[in-house]
């Protein structure tokens, strides 16, 4: 693995890429072509020759922390929205005056009554707290024992993030867009 300075001859950054539909230019990643570039291999190359699979092994598993961290904060807004709609304030973590800016409007009515009074709602809103928390907590442990003990120690803790957790939080925008969206669209009945 070598370092190529941006500067350098040949270096063509195409275009900026997005991560979950948001666009961190001119930060993130990005679509780069290197056309004919040269470098010094004694001042370029990381760690010594051969050892660039070892290195990407070696940020994989903070990149996949980052990247749950950044889907939790996508959950988080979720829910908030999701709750907005039921007008449930008590299941957000805001102060009293950002709650009562949110919900202080005339309550979604289902089935006669306010959707904060149908218990199947409420119970939907509360299973993605918990679940949401629950995928923070495990995001938190694996970036302590990746600070404190390195790659090899957090490598179970790590699996874990990036598998079954990020799978809830993608249920939960999902649930969310069914929640927000299905509201404002005219849906074609069913056959």
């Amino acid at each position: 693995m070598v370092l190529v300075p941006m500067r350098a001859k040949g270096v063509e950054v195409v275009r900026p890429l997005p991560v979950f539909g948001y666009d961190d230019a001119p930060h993130g990643h990005a679509e780069t072509l290197f056309t004919d570039v040269t470098v010094p291999v004694k001042d370029a190359c990381l760690l010594g020759e051969g050892r660039g699979f070892e290195i990407a092994q070696g940020r994989l598993g903070p990149g996949r922390l980052h990247h749950c961290m950044r889907l939790i904060g996508m959950g988080e807004r979720a829910l908030t929205l999701a709750a907005r709609r039921a007008e449930v304030s008590h299941l957000l973590y805001l102060p009293l005056r950002a709650s009562i800016y949110l919900f202080n409007r005339q309550a979604r009515v289902a089935f006669g009554q306010p959707l904060s009074k149908n218990a199947s709602v409420l119970q939907t809103l509360g299973k993605m707290r918990v679940q949401i928390d629950g995928a923070k907590l495990a995001t938190l442990d694996a970036a302590r024992l990746l600070d404190a003990e390195g790659n090899k120690s957090a490598k179970g803790a790590i699996a874990a993030c990036k598998g079954e957790f990020i799978l809830i939080i993608v249920r939960a925008i999902g649930l969310t867009s069914f929640f927000v969206v299905k509201s404002r669209l005219r849906l074609p009945p069913s056959r």
